[in-house]
């Protein structure tokens, strides 16, 4: 067993990822370099800038862990503590001063052997990542590491504490189980039907449509909306923007249906402008076969969508009938889109499911093929928006190997052990900054649903063979669907701009 804690690499991820799309668009305004020479220009200088931050803050900054004790690394100066002289792991507060003479206070754990060596951890990033030193007659390095409840389960283990014990105990909150009352208990009795009963079960009907219609309308959040749809209709029209507006609400509420199905809380649907939207949830999948029904039902919606003007168009003439095969033509264009094997796309995620559930190995060559598949589109169709996908893709791939790696440590830190995400989150709250009230019930809350997230990934259940074979048929099928859709929509003369963009 070697495991090695460090920073927190997501905000590097991100800073990356930002800045290679600056760079990528700025390269295309003022200069005249193709797309494809833009995208990789971009992505060798994010890479560039990810490398060169890592070697700089976060290389030489680290805590080894393996059977025979712990290692702390610190520029250079290393301090190690054999598991066979390790007397105990204790928690302290201090205080560290910020900018404008503000101080923070920041709960750390210590782990000390028997010579008084001491390795101190805790999550520094909400205060920027800044170092601590605890003076005194042996001074002490604070590292910063992104999983220190993890460390602090291990050193408790290793020393024979009984941490969850004596902490968990008096800090976990109660929480009484529901109790059933007998006067919400719907009987079940032999009904006959009548006519008054049709009409009551027509009500009824629709009054479950109705209310399904304006749960799906809450789902939407309306700013990102006005914006996207505002966007949409200065680079086309308002007709144009109304019908991509619909399909991208239809599309996203597929995969919102499926979060449900599937027991995931969905925080809603955000449009993003000019580049579609997207469903965010705050769960995670709990098997591959869950990926792959959430991401297929999106496009399968637009599909069932795209069925009425496909249908309509045959039985109008004139404008009507231009109106209604430029409709499904745009609307099977999205759908195509989003089937492309590419991560973030829906296509990508179905992939990436029946990759990871053959082996870890295999999903990783997936989304090494699929990234390999922007650079390509980028240089032979010339279009930006594969170069963004690209970098979008490789960034959430590093998050992706990040995240594996905090499940495979999270894993040995509570193997063989009763404990739920919210011993977890509590352990947390003692090797982090501590904030007022409001902000601590706010980020308990983040933090919950990140180790949440975190337990569901440690089990994700594979798909079997039968069950891959079914979802890699059931996308193609949807993929010549839609190919097919274009085709017909693309004789009526109306829809040559489609078939020129496609090309």
């Amino acid at each position: 067993m070697k495991i090695v804690f460090r920073k927190n690499l997501q905000p590097l991820f991100f800073r990356s990822l930002i800045f290679g799309i600056i760079v990528f668009l700025g390269v295309q305004i003022f200069t005249v370099s193709s797309a494809g020479i833009s995208f990789l220009f971009s992505i060798f200088t994010a890479l560039s800038m990810f490398f060169f931050l890592y070697m700089k803050n976060y290389h030489r900054k680290c805590i080894i862990v393996d059977e025979n004790g712990v290692k702390q690394i610190y520029e250079n100066r290393t301090v190690s503590i054999r598991w066979s002289d390790a007397i105990g792991v204790s928690t302290f507060v201090t205080e560290v001063p910020l900018k404008g003479g503000t101080f923070a206070k920041v709960g750390y754990a210590v782990l000390t052997d028997a010579w008084n060596k001491k390795i101190a951890f805790a999550d520094l990033s909400y205060i920027g990542g800044r170092e601590i030193i605890i003076g005194g007659q042996n001074e002490i390095v604070v590292s910063d590491i992104s999983l220190p409840e993890t460390l602090l389960l291990i050193c408790a283990e290793k020393t024979g504490m009984d941490i969850l014990e004596n902490i968990l105990q008096s800090c976990r909150k109660s929480s009484p189980g529901q109790e059933i009352d007998s006067r919400n208990v719907e009987k079940v009795e032999e009904r006959k039907i009548s006519g008054v009963g049709i009409a009551v079960i027509i009500g009824k009907l629709g009054a479950k449509i109705a209310k399904a219609v304006a749960g799906a309308i809450k789902t939407i959040k309306p700013g990102f909306l006005l914006v996207s749809g505002a966007a949409y209709t200065v680079l086309f029209s308002w007709k144009v923007a109304l019908i991509l507006m619909l399909m991208l609400f239809i599309h996203e509420y597929g995969h919102v249906f499926a979060m449900k199905r599937c027991g995931m809380k969905v925080r809603g649907i955000y449009f993003i402008p000019l580049l579609g939207a997207a469903a965010v949830t705050d769960d995670s999948w709990k098997s591959r076969n869950d990926q792959a029904f959430i991401a297929l039902m999106g496009p399968l919606w637009g599909f069932f969508l795209i069925l009425l003007p496909v249908m309509i168009a045959p039985f109008v003439k004139g404008k009507a009938s231009e109106f209604l095969m430029v409709t499904s033509a745009w609307w099977a264009l999205i759908n195509l889109f989003n089937l492309l094997p590419i991560n973030p796309l829906d296509g990508g995620r179905v992939v990436s499911a029946i990759g990871y559930s053959i082996s870890g190995t295999t999903g990783k060559i997936f989304s090494i093929l699929a990234f390999s598949v922007c650079i390509v589109l980028a240089f032979v169709f010339e279009v930006g928006i594969f170069a963004i996908l690209g970098l979008v893709g490789l960034m959430e791939f590093l998050v992706e190997m990040e995240d594996g790696s905090k499940v495979r440590k999270l894993k040995n830190a509570i193997s063989n052990k009763s404990i739920s995400a919210e011993d977890i989150t509590i352990l947390r709250k003692l090797t982090r900054p501590v904030f007022n009230d409001k902000d601590e019930a706010r980020l308990y809350d983040y933090e919950l649903g990140k180790f949440r997230r975190l337990l569901q990934k440690s089990g994700i259940v594979p798909m079997t063979i039968k069950k891959s074979v079914a979802w890699g048929f059931f996308y193609i099928l949807l993929t010549a669907a839609f190919s097919a859709i274009i085709i017909i929509s693309g004789k009526h003369p109306s829809t040559l701009f489609i078939r020129e963009l496609i090309k």
